[in-house]
């Protein structure tokens, strides 16, 4: 978390000119919490005692700052790359990857 810190700091700075509730750590704390398991606005207002409103404007910048610093960094497979991934599950001959980490039929 703190090399993601290091990333995300100079976004944080351009983004000076706006009051913050919470400091750099726990706004980049409360996007990743939000990313992993996708609790509601309402429940994470409650854990960092914000307004939900809140919320919703921290993640929608943190998200922005997250784009553009991590763009380059996510890519998808080409054509060739999804065919090779198949396979992977004798359940699943044709599967190219699982959901949340699991290889249960959804």
């Amino acid at each position: 978390m703190m090399d993601m810190m290091r990333d995300v700091s100079p976004g944080f700075r351009r983004e000076a000119n706006h009051v913050h509730c919470l400091s750099p750590p726990n706004r980049l704390f409360m996007f990743l919490i939000w990313l992993r398991s996708y609790p509601s606005v309402h429940f994470l207002s409650l854990l960092f005692d914000i307004s939900s409103s809140t919320v919703s404007r921290e993640l929608n910048a943190i998200r922005t700052i997250m784009w553009d610093i991590y763009a380059d960094t996510i890519v998808w497979p080409t054509p060739q790359e999804w065919l090779d991934m198949r396979g992977n599950w004798s359940d699943l001959p044709d599967a190219v990857g699982a959901i949340d980490g699991t290889s249960h039929r959804i």
